[in-house]
């Protein structure tokens, strides 16, 4: 969760589409709006396009604010580099299982 400590949350996804081994990134955004949750026609229409799509809540947002006991991230847990190292996690096996989350450091 921070550099240097062994605690972990789960980072929340979703992911539509057929699978294959170049997903398609989507990072949700925008001022009050990063959760994948209002994209949903979007991911339906990539899906119906071919493309795997994945979808990330970033940490500290919806389903990726808490950590493994509940309590919200702390503080030094948010920083943009923290968040950028996030997105190299669609890559890992993982993320193989439709809606289930990943983990994240």
């Amino acid at each position: 969760m921070v550099s240097g400590e062994q605690q972990h949350f789960d980072l929340a996804y979703v992911r539509a589409g057929p699978r294959n081994d170049r997903p398609l990134l989507v990072l949700p955004g925008g001022p009050g709006l990063a959760s994948v949750m209002p994209y949903r026609p979007l991911r339906a229409a990539a899906a119906a396009r071919g493309l795997d799509t994945i979808m990330v809540e970033h940490r500290g947002v919806g389903l990726s604010r808490t950590d493994g006991e509940g309590a919200d991230l702390p503080q030094d847990a948010l920083t943009m580099a923290q968040v950028a190292d996030d997105l190299a996690v669609p890559s890992t096996p993982s993320l193989s299982c439709p809606g289930s989350t990943g983990r994240a450091r």
